[in-house]
């Protein structure tokens, strides 16, 4: 039996899962590796220094809230000192009563694959080798990934993208503070390298991200979509919050951490299908009519 996914919001729901399903997910896990190894977001060559908006409500500058943030976790030396990553999780849409067993490979300095395994509906796949973004799932079929939904596909591969780095992130700004899913939070205004704005929520006390308000570039369009983060555990020094919630289109998305374990990886976990790699291939000339 094969499930039907009717309507705009389940196609486009699919399409969302494909090329952003571990947006939140793998980015809130903190990779990292050694610095000196990055390849920066080929944005421009010479990063500007992230700016600082001045406050002038006596709330604390984005960057310093940025940096209790990654003190919360662990701090940047159990980040950038991390090797490539294995990420074992469920995935659950109780909208439409599915889920499925879903994958995630990391290495840095930025390559990522992701894989979902849903009964009847199949397989959705997504990626990044460093330079090349791509998706395949059933409904949409395989497809290169250009403009912003390749910039959040690097955004998210970026070995330290956690740290808001200079190469990733033009400004940072405290715009307030909120209740965020019951917590009380500084919400922080992001600006990246190629022009995109999103809000991230950090506890007041703790220091820890509870969540960001972001819009996910989609083949159907751009989707509004909440992130919620929960349930922190330890894992060797670096805590990572083991269960996130997705909500766009009035569906939600439960990504539940089940293993989550640094490893090595072989270069071809992340090399392109076959199906890509023929969408990379000059279009033949159809030979001229007689």
């Amino acid at each position: 039996m094969r499930l039907r996914i009717n309507g705009r919001n389940g196609r486009a729901l699919f399409a969302t899962l494909a090329v952003g399903c571990c947006v939140s997910l793998l980015s809130s896990c903190a990779k990292g590796a050694d610095p000196v190894q990055e390849t920066p977001a080929p944005v421009q060559e010479t990063p500007a220094p992230v700016r600082e908006t001045p406050s002038e409500t006596g709330l604390p500058a984005g960057r310093h809230v940025i940096d209790r943030y990654i003190e919360a976790i662990g701090g940047k030396d159990v980040i950038v000192n991390q090797t490539a990553q294995m990420v074992k999780a469920r995935l659950d849409v109780p909208a439409q009563g599915i889920g499925g067993d879903m994958q995630i490979y990391a290495a840095p300095p930025n390559r990522l694959s992701t894989k979902i395994e849903i009964p009847g509906i199949g397989e959705i796949r997504a990626g990044f080798d460093g330079k090349v973004g791509w998706a395949m799932n059933p409904m949409m079929g395989p497809m290169l990934l250009e403009g912003r939904m390749l910039d959040q596909m690097r955004h998210q591969a970026h070995s330290t993208a956690s740290l808001h780095p200079e190469e990733l992130v033009a400004s940072l700004e405290t715009v307030e503070m909120v209740e965020f899913e019951g917590h009380n939070c500084y919400k922080v205004k992001v600006t990246t390298r190629w022009e995109e704005e999103y809000f991230e929520f950090f506890d007041v006390e703790s220091g820890l991200m509870w969540g960001n308000e972001r819009t996910q570039a989609s083949p159907m369009g751009e989707v509004p979509t909440t992130t919620v983060l929960s349930d922190y555990k330890d894992y060797d020094g670096l805590l990572v919050p083991t269960k996130t919630v997705q909500r766009a289109m009035g569906m939600e998305q439960v990504f539940t951490i089940i293993e989550f374990t640094e490893t090595e990886l072989a270069d071809d976990v992340f090399a392109l299908p076959e199906e890509i790699k023929a969408l990379m291939e000059p279009a033949k000339e159809e030979p001229a009519k007689q």
